[in-house]
């Protein structure tokens, strides 16, 4: 292995050599280092000569891994000696930052003592050992507060830091005061000290040196994987003109890469914000960003207090750990049990879900330190006790544990209480010892009154800034408390760091900024008891006029950036009663979160708005504020409830009430089509081609392209469930005409789904109804491409739908299931309840037609799911299915009484898009149950005249081709061959499909 090395060392990426060691890990059995060997040679090759491995690397690779080759020597092709040559020029050494050398004189933070949690080191080090040899995965570190799980993590990734020169690490933290509602804010953290943000961590002590030296010098590798990988990131993720000014300034002189950055930073800056990219989007190019990263230095990532997290942060963690187990990331979790932490109303934390999810794929990959037997906690205590000179005995240490339970925080802040009040000190041989004013019973019996203790003897000065402090948060700004106290910044700066950080350990500081030109000084208290203290300790009045103080102070901080803060200042402004502030703040908090797909929180931050809305004096100005809430809460419930909720008709309905209070408002088109939506989502067909109408006279009389598009799309679909097929698709096709992704990307986002994906998915339907099943195919194809490029998750989950839908209309049954099981995945993911069900159903309906067991049982759970949501649309066609399906599996009185429900439901509510396969359907059920060929035939011919009458050929196909079969097996075959002829003749493409295979399958033999 030396040798194979040696050879790698002197050569142009040889892939002889790493051949040879991957054949010398495989022989000691060793495939871990085997696979990340393979993994070298791929990054060697792709960096140094822009290939990909041979074929013969990538099938030893593959026999290698897959145990199918017992390799007995050494290949030939290794040279017996290896021929040293000239090394190839290494890349330029990057110059440490100035604030870097500037500060090289300053003193390294003191690393805090770690002691015992030498189970869960080893048991961390092996999760990070298989991340190395290729197989990332998320690791859950969990624990009550202050047990010491971001001790034991941190412990962890400085030795690892140590061990490791290539190892890149980055950390996120989540925030108990706006967690839930700051979309993704641990991985912006990542990405940020990723991409060099690194100068305030380093100031405040939170790097290292030797860390920050470590992120800066891999900065240049994270940018162009973003530039290459993840381009909406910028001005999403990461801040695009600090991130240009720091890339510029490690490399000054003028590179492609630069050049690249700086036109990415300048197209992101003039987005508009709702032509911003999608989850799914961001999800897939952040995932893109760190696997590329990983190629050249493994990651160890940490996300801390994630228990705070918000649902986009949970949904992206769940995204990432199921495409980085190939890869070299370490993702570490860290959060107190999330069974305390509910969302709203005692709700199931949304965090569980993916912990369970990621056990039942990955294993055992948890380690809970709240399950500490008595042995280790006394360890615990013995072995913090021990980490300096004392002369404690065994009755000392036992006491000690007996109070604290060996609860780390309990156990430190104690006895930095007895220090204070002398009962320990230090001997004249530096030895703590007992004191002999020591009382057991004079100490507090729980951490809080140790919190309580160690408060009391700061000085009132001190006292009164982290009272101010408190009121913003667990992290706060130095500035503002200085601005409130009326104070020097630079005392309270002093009293911050010195005393109250390094002296009495209650804060740490988190860096300084610039923001344009005014600093920004961040810290954050050491623990939430301590902020939880002083902010409890003051009354509603106190706590209302200081959050009115702090929300002013920060926004004249951040002035024109003040909405990168808007969660905190809405905040701040509702706890200190001012909903004018209060109202604005939400209402840009929740356009930033729908901009990034976050559509809960969106929802939540709307709802507040309009809650707080009816406090203000009523007049029109607060009625057009109403009006563009209620219109984009409607649209955001639309994702997150499905169009059939009863909230969705609320919004829609409340918005149309205030137009017409304003006037004709221009709101009014979307108000109606989001109602319209409702409707049709509830099978009220009438109501909803009623509004198509509408909208489309509304479009004619404005002649505004835009809306032009959203009416000929309205009416288009509800045509489409009416039966009206030939209308439909010119309606369609119209809309169509007049669609682009580039000019109308918008759309998504004003109204819930891309038109253009919207048409083309209903239009490949439409055709292949109308006897066009090939360019139903085409159309099919396109819609899913423009949803690819739309990256807007629920106009995907609509054409993964549609698409299954189209291949259960065409039989081709496992496509269909293939894009059901994606649907359902891609609406799971994204918490999309109306289209998870659709998939559901469909999924059933297909395993249904493939014989899969459990199939009925499928469309029974997805149909439930879709009733639940408010949903009648497409009801009676599911009931139709259900219906058939149980007549196959011989239960036809059941299956009978489904489809006569199906055409209850069909006459009532107007959706007659299948009305010809309800009635075929039910003839093939009779045909099992053996009833007469009176009843069979009159199902089938009540098909063909249906299909005839909406001029759908290829459903009168499918009828008419049941029909001959029923003549052929009553000696009928002449009369059967001469009606199939006829509608087979009207059909002029598409004869290779299965519809139209059987039938000249069938025809040939009846002319025979």
């Amino acid at each position: 292995m030396d040798w194979g090395e040696q050879w790698i060392a002197y050569g142009e990426a040889p892939e002889p050599a790493y051949r040879a060691l991957m054949i010398a890990y495989h022989q000691l059995g060793d495939t871990s280092k085997m696979i990340a060997t393979y993994q070298r040679c791929q990054e060697a090759l792709q960096e140094v000569l822009g290939v990909e491995p041979s074929t013969q690397t990538e099938e030893l690779y593959t026999q290698l891994k897959e145990g199918k080759v017992e390799i007995v020597g050494i290949p030939p092709e290794i040279p017996e000696k290896v021929i040293p040559k000239a090394p190839r020029p290494q890349e330029s050494v990057p110059k440490p930052p100035a604030f870097l050398e500037e500060g090289s004189d300053l003193v390294e933070a003191e690393r805090p003592p770690f002691v015992a949690r030498e189970h869960e080191i080893l048991k961390l080090e092996e999760f990070l050992e298989n991340a190395l040899s290729g197989r990332g995965q998320v690791v859950f570190v969990t624990g009550n507060a202050g047990s010491g799980k971001t001790a034991l993590v941190m412990e962890f990734a400085h030795r690892s830091q140590e061990k490791l020169q290539d190892l890149v690490l980055s950390i996120g933290l989540c925030s108990s005061l706006t967690g839930i509602s700051d979309p993704y804010l641990p991985f912006r953290e990542i990405l940020g000290l990723l991409t060099g943000d690194i100068e305030a961590k380093w100031l405040s002590g939170g790097l290292s040196t030797n860390h920050a030296l470590r992120l800066w010098e891999f900065m240049p590798r994270a940018v162009q994987s973003l530039v290459n990988e993840g381009p909406d990131l910028v001005g999403s993720f990461v801040l695009g003109t600090p991130l240009l000014s720091r890339f510029q300034s490690q490399l000054p002189e003028d590179t492609d890469w630069s050049s690249q950055l700086s036109r990415l930073v300048e197209r992101n800056a003039v987005i508009q914000m709702d032509q911003s990219p999608q989850q799914k989007d961001l999800f897939e190019q952040y995932t893109r960003v760190l696997q590329t990263m990983s190629r050249r230095s493994p990651l160890l990532l940490i996300l801390d207090d994630f228990q705070w997290a918000d649902l986009g942060s949970i949904n992206l963690l769940f995204h990432l750990g199921r495409q980085i187990t190939d890869r070299r990331i370490l993702l570490l979790c860290v959060h107190r049990p999330v069974e305390e932490y509910s969302k709203l109303d005692q709700a199931r934390h949304p965090l569980l879900r993916t912990i369970s999810e990621f056990k039942r794929i990955f294993g055992d990959i948890q380690l809970d330190l709240s399950q500490v037997d008595e042995t280790e906690s006394m360890t615990f205590i013995d072995a913090f006790l021990n980490t300096e000179p004392n002369q404690f005995e065994a009755d000392f240490r036992n006491e000690l544990f007996r109070h604290t339970g060996g609860h780390p925080l309990f156990t430190i802040e104690l006895l930095r209480a007895m220090e204070e009040r002398g009962d320990i000190f230090r001997d004249e041989k530096d030895r703590w010892v007992i004191g002999p004013t020591l009382n057991w019973s004079d100490l507090p019996s729980r951490v809080e009154g140790v919190v309580e203790e160690r408060v009391s003897r700061l000085g009132e000065e001190l006292r009164e800034v982290l009272t101010v402090a408190s009121v913003e948060g667990e992290k706060f700004t130095a500035e503002v408390a200085a601005n409130i106290l009326k104070a020097d910044v630079r005392e309270i700066l002093s009293s911050l760091s010195r005393k109250l950080d390094k002296q009495h350990r209650l804060v740490s500081a988190m860096g300084s900024r610039r923001l344009a030109s005014r600093r920004i000084s961040e810290y954050r208290f050491r623990h939430l008891l301590f902020q939880k203290h002083f902010y409890n300790g003051l009354d509603a009045i106190e706590r209302a006029y200081l959050h009115e103080h702090v929300g002013t102070e920060l926004e004249k901080l951040y002035d024109d950036n003040a909405s990168e803060i808007a969660v905190q200042l809405a905040q701040h402004f509702d706890t200190a009663g001012v909903p004018e502030k209060t109202v604005m703040y939400l209402h840009i908090a929740a356009e930033r979160a729908k901009r990034l797909s976050a559509n809960e929180e969106a929802v939540a931050h709307f709802k507040r708005a309009l809650e707080l809305l009816q406090t203000l004096p009523p007049g029109l100005e607060r009625t057009r504020q109403e009006l563009t809430l209620q219109t984009s809460l409607g649209v955001a419930l639309v994702a997150t409830e499905g169009y059939a909720a009863q909230e969705v008709e609320e919004a829609f309905t409340r918005a149309q009430e205030l137009c017409e209070e304003v006037g004709e408002d221009p709101q009014l088109f979307s108000v109606l089509y989001g109602l319209r939506a409702f409707h049709l989502a509830r099978a009220n067909c009438a109501k909803a081609h009623e509004i198509s109408k509408r909208l489309l006279r509304m479009a004619q009389i404005s002649e505004d392209l835009d809306l032009f598009i959203e009416a000929e799309q309205a009416m288009g679909t509800i045509l489409f469930y009416l039966g009206e097929f030939e209308e439909s698709r010119r309606h369609l096709e119209e809309c169509l005409e007049l669609y682009s992704l580039d000019h109308h990307r918008t759309h998504a986002l004003r109204y819930g789904q891309d038109p253009g994906v919207t048409c083309l998915s209903y239009l490949a339907l439409v055709l292949w109804c109308l006897g066009y099943p090939d360019e139903g195919l085409q159309k099919n194809q396109e819609a899913m491409a423009l949803a690819e490029q739309a990256a807007h998750p629920f106009s995907m989950a609509l054409a993964l739908n549609f698409s299954a839908m189209f291949f259960h209309c065409y039989r081709d049954f496992q496509k269909g299931l293939d894009y059901a099981e994606q649907a359902v995945s891609l609406s799971g993911a994204h918490n999309l309840p109306f289209f998870w069900a659709m998939g559901r159903s469909l999924q059933g309906v297909l395993m249904v037609e493939l014989e899969v067991e459990d199939g009925l049982e499928f469309l029974r759970e997805g149909l439930g799911i879709w009733l639940a949501t408010g949903a009648e649309l497409g009801r009676s066609q599911f009931l139709t299915f259900l219906g058939w399906g149980l007549g196959l599996s011989g239960e036809t009185e059941e299956g009978l009484g489904s489809i006569e429900e199906a055409q209850k439901l069909m006459h009532e509510t107007g959706d007659r898009m299948m009305e010809a396969e309800l009635h075929r359907l039910k003839g093939e059920v009779l045909k099992v149950q053996e009833a007469s060929l009176e009843e069979v035939q009159a199902c089938y011919d009540q098909a063909i005249g249906v299909a005839q009458r909406q001029g759908a050929k290829l459903l009168e196909l499918r009828a008419t081709a049941d029909l001959a079969r029923l003549w052929r097996d009553h000696g009928r075959e002449k009369r059967a061959l001469k009606r199939l002829g006829e509608i087979y003749g009207e059909i002029s493409e598409g004869l290779d499909s299965l519809d139209l295979r059987d039938a000249g399958a069938l025809l040939e033999e009846l002319s025979q």
